[in-house]
């Protein structure tokens, strides 16, 4: 009885005459959604002093456009859809306002629905705004565009954790919000953010492990951990994190802040590199094969063999045709290098059928004297790598 008397107070004066009750419920207002158009009707004292807007008639509406910016209408418009499914529950959400001299504040908006029918839903609004908390966000954000750091902060008291993100991607990573935008937060971490992110594999129960040394009393020290996160669109997207832990006079964890990076690139080459180590360990190592190509690699290793019965080194290089080419023009005569360029281009090696031996024949000086080398190929494929 208490509570719908309050809510018909509420909606019955717009919210209009500033009371004791604005002292205990803060910044307030009262909102309107009909046939998908949002304005503000109402506001007390406290919700006007908070944006600028004191002494506006709101009984005339105030379209939302005018105190959120056009990146938080969805997110405001969304909020209200949730709200307005089940009447009296309250959801919250961080929003940001629009103050009327422009600046751009980030409070927590609780709003609740008080009405709903199929073309008007009628909301109450209560924010809260931490002034001080917004500076220091300020400030740390300015300071991450100086230094061209991505950063996150957790703070352990609220639940909520800010990545601040300077290196934004020319095409966004769908699925990952956190490094789409220049700062992204997540309530009810770790859960919040495990909920939205897709991981690949293990790296979720890595990812909660990390959270759970971060959260140790006997936990000291910087933490790492590199895991892979899937986009919407299948691609694997790999990132780096640092976190340590600032901890209050009883030695209790109070929050964390640390580095996050994009190391896909990294990852990418790694794994390239492990291809080639087992191509060489494997293929090379314990083969009769003088060289070694890989087809759609474009790449080629030259194997102990060479090493022995030459006397030179193993050779390997990502550049095909200009290795092949530097190779032919040092060590064959001249009459025999285009017969030999032409028996080694890729299009024609891609063109052999698999499994069968393909030879030539060709003169070069070797230890003073003019000899004679066949060189023999054969084509196969590694079900591993498809190559």
């Amino acid at each position: 009885m208490m509570k719908n008397g309050l809510i018909s107070w509420l909606e019955k004066e717009h919210i209009a005459h500033e009371c004791e009750i604005d002292k205990v419920l803060g910044a307030m207002a009262f909102v309107v959604r009909q046939d998908g158009h949002i304005k503000f009707q109402g506001a007390n004292a406290v919700f006007e002093k908070l944006l600028g807007w004191t002494n506006y008639q709101w009984s005339q509406g105030m379209d939302a456009a005018h105190l959120l910016p056009p990146e938080a209408l969805d997110k405001f418009g969304n909020m209200l859809d949730r709200a307005s499914r089940k009447v009296f529950v309250e959801f919250s959400d961080n929003i940001h306002f629009r103050t009327l001299m422009g600046a751009i504040i980030r409070c927590h908006v609780h709003v609740c629905c008080i009405s709903s029918s199929q073309s008007t839903a009628r909301f109450v609004l209560r924010a809260s705004y931490n002034k001080q908390a917004q500076i220091k966000e300020a400030l740390f954000t300015e300071a991450l565009r100086q230094s061209r750091v991505n950063c996150w902060y957790w703070d352990m008291s609220q639940g909520s954790i800010m990545f601040f993100n300077t290196d934004l991607p020319e095409q966004p990573y769908a699925g990952i919000p956190f490094m789409n935008e220049e700062c992204v937060s997540f309530e009810n971490f770790p859960q919040g953010m495990v909920d939205v992110l897709n991981f690949a594999g293990e790296y979720r129960t890595q990812f909660m492990d990390f959270v759970k040394k971060l959260l140790s009393r006997d936990q000291s020290g910087d933490l790492s951990l590199e895991l892979a996160l899937e986009t919407d669109d299948g691609r694997l997207i790999w990132v780096s994190f640092t976190g340590q832990i600032v901890r209050d006079a009883k030695h209790t964890p109070e929050y964390v802040m640390g580095t996050w990076k994009n190391i896909t690139d990294q990852k990418v080459n790694e794994q390239q590199q492990q291809h080639n180590n087992y191509l060489m360990g494997t293929l090379v190592k314990e083969s009769l094969y003088d060289i070694t190509v890989n087809l759609n690699k474009n790449f080629f290793v030259a194997d102990n063999s060479l090493e022995k019965w030459m006397e030179e080194t193993r050779v390997f290089s990502p550049y095909y045709d200009q290795a092949i080419r530097e190779l032919v023009n040092e060590r064959v005569i001249k009459s025999d290098r285009q017969k030999l360029l032409d028996f080694f281009d890729l299009d024609t090696l891609r063109g052999l059928p698999e499994d069968e031996n393909f030879s030539i024949e060709y003169q070069r000086k070797y230890n003073g004297k003019m000899n004679w080398f066949k060189v023999t190929i054969n084509t196969f494929c590694l079900d591993e790598f498809s190559d």
